[in-house]
């Protein structure tokens, strides 16, 4: 259930936002003309994403190309609004993409944080960010897909040769029972089968991000599997910084605007105060991983708040959590 305008989350009573001090970088400026948009990948809260060809040095590269909404196409699915409403919805898309170039320029390389090509910035209508392109698209919908087509293999054996239910702290993998699993690895990927060392390998790219991130004062604050991106090669990139911002000196990034937050990958004390840090980006890393070996069937929640805010924070601060999903393994949970 999509949450309504009135579960959303409102923060006041901040500190400043240490993002409008961050300087764009003109090296980053491209030539719009070296610029070609194929196909719309992605609608988001912010904009569309774009497939494009970026023609740079000769050489023509496939990109993801984040853009605003045109103004036309406000009016037209805000029918509702006034001309003075859909303008302002238009330029705070376009402080959120510029927001987001900045944190985004800011960043640097990691291997897994989605690479910041460049951006056109100086064209009213071709405003727009433009970072390397991810084959595989989202993590979440990749994930739906395998689980669809029955391409997922548990590599955590439950039942031991004999028949008898395995228990115990430890896991138990296929590797200890089938000494050829190990030698058809080409054989399961040519196959396109997934299995739960993807999912542990996944898991820990998403960390060092995570970490990453932190080492450079960023709290991303939309920590989700619909915001991780995944090369051909297994590769994963956190993306989508829309909601990313500088912590202070003290760790802690307090939230300024009135803006709707994702609430179900929030952590409560975030939620209520509008208070994030890198204790608040655990959680949410930890309801990733909840998506993760879910693999991104239901929402977070879904079955035990389906009514969203309110129902959330009073299953959470009652001292409920997600239920473990049965293809986690157990040493990934303190409690279990």
């Amino acid at each position: 259930m999509e949450e309504s305008p009135s579960t959303m989350a409102v923060y006041a009573n901040s500190i400043y936002e240490h993002l409008d001090y961050l300087v764009y970088d003109e090296k980053y400026e491209l030539d719009p003309a070296n610029l070609k948009l194929l196909q719309i990948l992605g609608s988001g809260h912010f904009g569309d994403v774009h497939l494009g060809i970026l023609n740079l040095n000769g050489a023509k590269t496939p990109v993801a190309v984040k853009k605003t909404k045109q103004l036309a196409s406000i009016q037209q699915t805000k029918v509702k609004k006034s001309p003075e409403e859909c303008s302002k919805i238009w330029q705070m898309e376009r402080d959120s993409l510029r927001d987001e170039l900045k944190i985004m320029a800011h960043i640097g390389f990691h291997s897994n944080v989605v690479r910041l090509i460049g951006a056109i910035t100086t064209s009213k209508d071709d405003f727009c960010l433009v970072s390397e392109y991810c084959e595989y698209g989202s993590l979440d919908t990749f994930l739906q897909n395998k689980m669809d087509l029955g391409l997922f293999m548990n590599e955590i054996v439950t039942e031991d040769d004999a028949g008898y239910v395995v228990r115990g702290r430890d896991c138990v993998y296929k590797r200890t029972h089938d000494i050829t699993w190990d030698s058809q690895f080409e054989i399961r990927r040519s196959e396109g089968i997934l299995t739960t060392s993807d999912l542990l390998w996944f898991a820990l790219q998403m960390a060092r991000a995570m970490e990453y991130l932190t080492q450079h004062s960023v709290v991303h604050r939309d920590v989700a599997l619909r915001n991780v991106l995944l090369k051909s090669d297994y590769t994963l990139k956190v993306a989508d910084f829309g909601l990313s911002r500088l912590a202070g000196d003290d760790g802690y990034y307090c939230q300024l605007r009135n803006v709707a937050m994702p609430i179900r990958s929030t952590a409560p004390e975030a939620m209520r105060v509008g208070r994030f840090s890198e204790h608040s980006e655990c959680w949410a890393y930890g309801v990733a991983l909840w998506e993760l070996f879910t693999f991104s069937q239901k929402q977070p929640y879904a079955e035990e708040c389906p009514e969203g805010y309110n129902e959330i924070m009073t299953f959470l601060t009652g001292g409920n959590r997600l239920t473990v999903p049965s293809t986690a393994p157990k040493p990934m949970y303190v409690c279990y």
